[in-house]
């Protein structure tokens, strides 16, 4: 017999525990060793607290996952247009608790779907209270029309997880825009991530202004257009950001640096700025 069969269950706990922190999937493959080590790992929820629904995830995966999990998702990922309206048959595996205890939502939107609210169950969305909400592209363009078709989704950031929320990210392409007044409600942000068709720096300023605690900014602006001088935002002073990421703002990226007050920025990056004279003068009059 090996050394391991005498451990304590409770420090091999504390090992599988240790290696989970690092790569949840490498913890679980330990189960393979042997049927003790399997049982121990199957008897750990926060090893399966995170699922990934794909349109042929199978239904068998889906059960084991919640049963292991013992219904306390952390992290649920839907991509590749997965739609739990096209699933009627997992509907029973995530009941409204599961959902009041979510804490992160990854939303791959795909070109096929037609509102975001559709990837959810029905009748879920007003017990969310997510920390984290991320709505990245996927394969091929993203849909104007589903994002303005959407609002009963954006009514949820807006009101259900204004105050909970701590990190919002959105990756569109250069068809889609952001709606930035549903994002406008929030208020415990620490990270905001942007990369959109379009970003108004007046209603983006109005988001910074209403989320003091933010520490990580990230943006990406495809087909920027200027915007007029009465239009400037007002200064803004973020004394937590340490991250600050600029990149492809053409007409507006010294709006940004001459606007934002973050004495503790550790980290300021830019990327595809081009004939903007304003920056560099901006760039040198810098009050991070």
């Amino acid at each position: 017999r090996s050394y391991f069969d005498f451990l304590p269950v409770e420090i091999l706990y504390s090992i599988f525990d240790s290696l989970a922190s690092l790569n949840t999937h490498e913890a679980i493959r330990q189960g393979a060793v042997c049927r003790r080590w399997r049982d121990i790992l199957c008897g750990m929820p926060s090893l399966w607290n995170t699922l990934v629904l794909k349109p042929k995830t199978p239904q068998k995966k889906i059960e084991l996952w919640m049963q292991r999990s013992r219904g306390a998702l952390k992290l649920l990922s839907v991509r590749e247009g997965f739609a739990f309206g096209g699933r009627p048959q997992v509907h029973r595996l995530f009941p409204i608790e599961m959902w009041k205890k979510l804490e992160q939502l990854d939303i791959e939107c795909h070109e096929h779907m037609g509102s975001l609210e559709e990837v959810l169950l029905q009748g879920v969305m007003p017990h969310l209270q997510l920390q984290k909400l991320s709505i990245r592209k996927g394969d091929g363009r993203s849909n104007r029309r589903m994002l303005g078709a959407s609002r009963v989704f954006w009514g949820l950031v807006e009101h259900s997880c204004s105050g909970n929320l701590q990190s919002f990210v959105f990756h569109g392409d250069g068809q889609t825009t952001l709606p930035l007044q549903y994002v406008g409600a929030c208020t415990s942000l620490r990270e905001l991530d942007i990369v959109s068709n379009g970003i108004c720096p007046t209603k983006l300023f109005q988001v910074l202004s209403r989320n003091p605690l933010l520490e990580t900014l990230s943006l990406w602006e495809f087909h920027p257009s200027p915007i007029t001088t009465a239009e400037e935002p007002n200064e803004v002073e973020l004394n937590h950001l340490k991250v600050c990421n600029l990149n492809a703002l053409n007409a507006d990226v010294h709006l940004y640096l001459s606007r934002i007050r973050a004495p503790n920025l550790t980290s300021l990056s830019f990327d595809k700025i081009h004939r903007n004279t304003r920056f560099l003068t901006a760039l040198a009059q810098l009050s991070f």
